[in-house]
């Protein structure tokens, strides 16, 4: 389902008003024993704004995504992360 749900993130969330920037793909297995490899797919949203973000979560093609795939996650690690560099 990997192919799938790129498809449905790269279609579906990358043009929600107020993303800056945008990636989702598969797990790069490269040999490193340090990088976690716990996972199919990453997936990364930036925003300049907290309120871009806030609204973001609430967009419908957002929370469709969400209802579509959360039946079918085995689990899933969200983090938050603020960068203030200019």
């Amino acid at each position: 389902d990997v192919d799938e749900l790129i498809r449905d993130c790269d279609q579906n969330l990358s043009s929600i008003p107020g993303v800056t920037s945008y990636f989702c793909g598969q797990h790069g297995d490269f040999g490193r024993p340090t990088v976690d490899s716990d996972y199919d797919v990453g997936f990364y949203v930036g925003f300049d704004r907290d309120e871009a973000y806030r609204a973001y979560l609430e967009h419908p093609n957002h929370v469709r995504i969400v209802d579509k795939w959360k039946p079918r996650w085995k689990w899933i690690r969200i983090y938050d992360v603020v960068d203030d560099t200019p």
